[in-house]
């Protein structure tokens, strides 16, 4: 590309010095799907051309310099021939990323299913859950570092896909205690896009309203409060799953009464998808309009750099 390594951390500098003071913006997730495949991005090498671990620590630590509040989000490296295409972390116990200012780093992962991410990715099952657990959720589970899931979703219109949605909930579920938040992640897409294939968006093509078979699933994502958690990794990364959440957590949520949508490792967990959530889908259509219009209204204080 035309982009060098020195470009890449200037441009981020630029952004950071930006967003500094605007607690809108939340953290910067500096490399979006990360490949190792011929000299691709891999981690821990040690190697500065190829080593994403160090690219990392070279702009989180130029970004920190100038924005030091915000999280730095770190992305493993895809790749299907190791077993890893959400992004393969299996090396940050032995190499983490080290940054100026601690407790700032999140790592993160893109899960999705077959339909989505091809054929010859687990998606679902037990094999599915012990893969995951594998390349990242060791982390969690360990209190090594939090973790977000950056991306996952799916148009849900298939028995795949919802083989897919219930090993992932159950999975992430299944990687805390009772009294812990599961790791937050972020639905894709909160729109319609039709054209888009798989996955074609939450809402109908109002853009007002949500799909049924959609929200069935990300409801159950939604993180409530619970109690402290043990360790200070763990309370971290509770903390940032609940800063981060589930994106379309902007319309799932009800202020006024919480209770209306399922809570994580609740027995709503093993309910089917097609009818777990249906007091929590008449809260979810009445507030959308609103929030949208809210969400909204975040975008143009971001894009005009300004906090709250």
């Amino acid at each position: 590309g035309t982009v060098d390594d020195a470009k890449w951390v200037s441009d981020w500098v630029k952004v950071a010095q930006h967003y500094a003071g605007n607690d809108t913006v939340i953290g910067y997730d500096l490399w979006n799907e990360p490949t190792n495949y011929g000299k691709g991005s891999n981690w821990g090498s040690g190697d500065p051309l190829h080593d994403i671990r160090l690219a990392y620590e070279r702009a989180g630590r130029a970004i920190q310099a100038v924005d030091s509040d915000k999280l730095i989000i770190a992305e493993g490296s895809q790749d299907y021939s190791t077993g890893a295409p959400q992004g393969d972390l299996r090396g940050v116990r032995a190499y983490p990323v080290r940054l100026t200012v601690p407790n700032k780093v999140v790592y993160s992962v893109h899960e999705y299913p077959a339909s989505v991410a091809g054929s010859n990715k687990l998606s679902d099952g037990q094999a599915y859950c012990t893969q995951m657990k594998s390349v990242w959720g060791y982390l969690v589970m360990e209190d090594v570092a939090p973790v977000w899931i950056g991306e996952n979703g799916a148009s849900m219109n298939n028995a795949g896909d919802q083989a897919w949605a219930d090993t992932i909930i159950l999975c992430l579920d299944g990687m805390v205690t009772a009294d812990q938040q599961p790791p937050g992640g972020d639905w894709w897409m909160w729109d319609h896009c039709d054209g888009c294939g798989n996955p074609n968006g939450a809402l109908q093509a109002d853009r007002k309203t949500v799909k049924p078979e959609q929200a069935a699933v990300f409801t159950r994502m939604v993180q409530r409060t619970r109690g402290k958690a043990v360790g200070s990794a763990v309370a971290y990364g509770n903390q940032v799953s609940r800063a981060l959440g589930v994106s379309v957590q902007l319309a799932a949520g009800d202020a006024s009464n919480p209770d209306t949508l399922p809570a994580p490792n609740s027995d709503s967990t093993t309910a089917p998808l097609a009818t777990a959530t249906t007091p929590a889908l008449a809260a979810l259509q009445k507030q959308t309009a609103a929030s949208i219009a809210e969400a909204d209204a975040l975008i143009a204080r971001v894009t005009a750099g300004r906090g709250k």
